[in-house]
C-alpha cells in the first residue's frame, strides 16, 4: 500500500508539472482565435488529420499536392492520424463549439499521464526502488525533451514513438518474468506490431528483442516459461493486421520508406528466428543453422537496411540539411555549443556514453533475463539517442532509469548507504537539471517555434487567399511545403518528406529553379504559378540569439531567382508582387527578406 500511495503521488505531481511546462510555449501556437501546429512536420500531420476527419477524402495516403506533378505516398503510416481524426470528430460531436485546432493542439500534452505512467511502470518491474522512482519522474517531467516531444502545438508523432519505445520495453521484461506464460507473449508481439501504426521506422523494436533472445539462446540460459512461439505469431499476424490498410502495401510495394510489405516480412523474419531458437537448443551446428537462415531471410530486405542504416546516420539524400538529424556531439560543435546542447539533454547526457558501457557489462555479467532485456535495450535506445537528435525518444526512457537502475542493483548501495546514495543522486540531479531550469524550460519562441515560418506568416495568409481564387503550384523551399500545403489548396514541388529519390530529386528541382532568372523560370516551370522567396541562410547564433546577418553577407549567399525579387528595385517583367515582407538586418539597415509573387502569362 505504501509503494502504490507513492507511486500514484509521484506520478500524479510529475504529470501535473510536466504540463504546466508543456503549455510554456502557448504564445508561439495561440494566435488570438487560432491555433497553430509547432513544428514543421505538425503542419502536414495537422492537414492530414483535419481532411481525414472533415473532408469528403477521408484520409489520403497518396497526395497529389505535394511532389508535383506526380504526386507521392505520404511516407507517415495511416494509424497515427486516422486515429487523432476519430478523436477530433467525438469532439465535433460532444463540443462543437470547439475548434478541431483548438482540440488537436492539446492532445500531445494530455498524452503526458500515459508516457509518465509507462514510465513508472518500467521503473517499477525493474525493481528500482521508491526514491528513485521518484526521481526518474521528477527527471522526466522537468527535462526539455519532454516539452518538446508532448509541447502545445508538437502534432508530430513522435510522443507517440516514445509510447511504443516504453511500452514494448516494458512487455517484453513481462514476458521474461517468472512465470510469465503465454498471455505476456501474446501482448509483447502485439505491442510490437502495433508500433508501425505510428511509423514505419518503429520495426526496428524488434532488434532489442531479437538479440536478448539470442543472447540467451546461446548461454542456454532460456527460461522454462518463456513461450517465443507466442510471441512471434503474435508479432506477425498483429503486423500484417496493421500494414493491410496501407496504400503501399495495398500497391505492392516493398520498401523501407512507407508502411508495405516489407514490414510483415521482416516481422516474418524475426519469428523465424524467434521459433528457431525456441524448438532448438544452441550447439555450435544449430548456430550455423541460424546464422545461414537470418542471411538467407535478410537478402530481401538488403537495399531497406541500407537506407534505414543511410536514414539512422543522416546520410539519406538532403536529411543532412534537416537540423533533427544532427547528433549531440554535432551540437556541441555547432551552433548550439555545450552549454546550448545541455539545456535541451541537461547534463545527464554526458552519462549516455558511461551507461552505454555500463549496460554492456551489466549484458556481459548478469545472469537475470530481465536485466539482459534491460541492459541490451538500454544501449540500443542510448546508442540512437547519441546519433539524432530527433531519435530521442529512443533513448530517453533509458537515460532516466539506467542510472537509477546501476545503482539500484549494488548492494552495498542499497543497504547501508541507501540514504547516502539517495542524497547524492539528488544533489547530482539537481545540478544536472540547473541548465534546462535556467534557460530551455522558460523560453519564449517565435510562431510555431520556427523563426522561419514566423516571418512567412503574414506571406502564407495572402498565399491562402490567392490559391482559393486560383490554385496553382507553388515554387517554395522544401522548408516551407509543409507549411503551404496547412494553409492553402495549391500544391508544392519539395517538402521535408526526404527518404525517397523521388523526394531527393523534387529538392534538387526546386534548387534548380531557384537558379535561374524570372523569364527562364516561366519557361521551365510553365505550370508554376506563385514563387515563395524567403532569403537563404540569412540567421546566425550570435550569444545564444538567433538574428539576421547583414544584407551584404545575405545576398551573396542566395541564387539568382531571389536575389532577382528581393533585391531588385523594381519586379521583373510578368511577375506580379502580391506582399513582401521587411526586417531590420545585424546592422540596423531595413530590406525586404521574403515575398509572395504571382507569375502572369497566357499559360497561366
Amino acid at each position: 500500500m505504501k509503494d502504490a500511495a507513492i507511486n500514484c503521488s509521484a506520478w500524479l505531481g510529475a504529470s501535473l508539472v510536466a504540463i504546466a511546462l508543456a503549455l510554456v510555449p502557448s504564445d508561439s501556437v495561440i494566435v488570438g482565435t487560432e491555433y497553430l501546429p509547432f513544428g514543421n512536420d505538425s503542419f502536414y500531420h495537422a492537414r492530414r488529420i483535419l481532411d481525414a476527419a472533415f473532408s469528403e477524402n477521408g484520409l489520403y495516403q497518396f497526395d497529389p499536392r505535394i511532389h508535383v506533378a506526380e504526386g507521392s505516398w505520404v511516407t507517415w503510416p495511416w494509424g497515427y492520424d486516422f486515429f487523432l481524426a476519430r478523436v477530433l470528430e467525438v469532439f465535433a460531436w460532444a463540443a462543437p463549439m470547439l475548434q478541431p485546432m483548438q482540440v488537436l493542439v492539446y492532445l500531445p500534452v494530455v498524452w503526458l499521464p500515459i508516457n509518465a505512467a509507462l514510465l513508472l511502470t518500467l521503473a517499477t518491474t525493474l525493481g528500482i526502488r521508491a526514491e528513485f522512482r521518484v526521481m526518474i519522474l521528477i527527471a522526466f517531467s522537468l527535462m526539455p525533451l519532454t516539452q518538446k516531444l508532448h509541447g502545445i502545438g508538437a502534432i508530430d508523432h513522435h510522443y507517440m514513438e516514445l509510447t511504443f519505445v516504453l511500452l514494448s520495453t516494458w512487455l517484453f521484461l513481462r514476458v521474461l518474468a517468472p512465470g510469465a506464460g503465454r498471455h505476456a507473449a501474446i501482448m509483447c508481439g502485439i505491442g510490437l506490431g502495433l508500433a508501425h501504426l505510428v511509423h514505419h521506422g518503429l520495426f526496428v523494436l524488434q532488434i532489442p528483442v531479437l538479440a536478448t533472445t539470442f543472447i540467451l539462446w546461446l548461454r542456454s540460459a532460456m527460461p522454462k516459461d518463456l513461450d517465443l512461439q507466442s510471441l512471434a505469431i503474435a508479432l506477425t499476424v498483429s503486423t500484417l493486421l496493421v500494414a493491410l490498410p496501407s496504400g503501399p502495401l495495398l500497391d505492392g510495394h516493398f520498401s523501407f520508406s512507407t508502411l508495405s510489405w516489407f514490414h510483415p516480412y521482416v516481422a516474418l523474419c524475426s519469428a523465424v528466428l524467434l521459433v528457431l531458437m525456441h524448438h532448438y537448443q544452441y550447439s555450435r551446428r544449430t548456430l550455423y543453422a541460424l546464422l545461414a537462415t537470418g542471411l538467407v531471410l535478410a537478402v530481401p530486405v538488403a537495399g531497406g537496411i541500407l537506407m534505414g542504416a543511410q536514414f539512422l546516420t543522416g546520410s539519406t539524400l538532403a536529411l543532412d540539411t534537416i537540423n533533427e538529424v544532427v547528433s549531440p556531439l554535432g551540437m556541441i560543435s555547432g551552433d548550439w555549443g555545450l552549454s546550448g546542447t545541455v539545456q535541451i539533454y541537461s547534463w545527464l547526457l554526458l552519462l549516455a556514453p558511461i551507461l552505454i558501457v555500463g549496460c554492456l557489462w551489466l549484458a556481459a555479467t548478469t545472469r537475470s533475463p530481465q536485466a539482459l532485456a534491460f541492459a541490451v535495450c538500454s544501449v540500443f535506445g542510448l546508442s540512437l539517442l547519441m546519433m539524432q537528435f530527433r531519435l530521442n525518444y529512443f533513448g530517453l526512457g533509458f537515460l532516466l532509469c539506467a542510472p537509477f537502475y546501476l545503482l539500484n542493483e549494488q548492494p552495498r548501495l542499497s543497504g547501508r548507504y541507501r540514504a547516502v546514495t539517495a542524497l547524492g543522486a539528488t544533489v547530482v540531479l539537481a545540478l544536472a537539471f540547473q541548465p534546462p531550469l535556467s534557460g530551455a524550460l522558460f523560453r519564449s519562441y517565435p510562431l510555431s517555434g520556427d523563426h522561419l515560418y514566423h516571418n512567412v506568416r503574414p506571406l502564407l495568409a495572402s498565399l491562402q487567399q490567392a490559391c482559393l481564387e486560383a490554385p496553382g503550384i507553388v515554387v517554395a523551399n522544401r522548408h516551407y511545403g509543409h507549411h503551404i500545403r496547412f494553409h492553402t489548396e495549391c500544391s508544392v514541388i519539395a517538402n521535408n518528406f526526404l527518404l525517397t529519390r523521388q523526394h531527393a530529386e523534387k529538392v534538387m528541382a526546386v534548387d534548380l529553379l531557384f537558379t535561374l532568372s524570372p523569364q527562364e523560370l516561366a519557361d521551365r516551370a510553365p505550370d508554376a504559378r506563385y514563387i515563395l522567396a524567403v532569403l537563404n541562410d540569412a540567421y546566425e547564433q550570435n550569444e545564444g540569439m538567433t538574428v539576421l546577418r547583414s544584407f551584404d553577407n545575405i545576398a551573396a549567399r542566395n541564387p539568382q531567382l531571389i536575389r532577382s525579387l528581393l533585391f531588385a528595385d523594381a519586379p521583373p517583367q510578368d511577375i506580379e508582387v502580391l506582399q513582401t515582407v521587411q526586417a531590420e538586418d545585424r546592422d540596423g539597415r531595413s530590406a525586404l527578406i521574403a515575398g509572395l509573387y504571382r507569375l502572369h502569362g497566357e499559360q497561366r
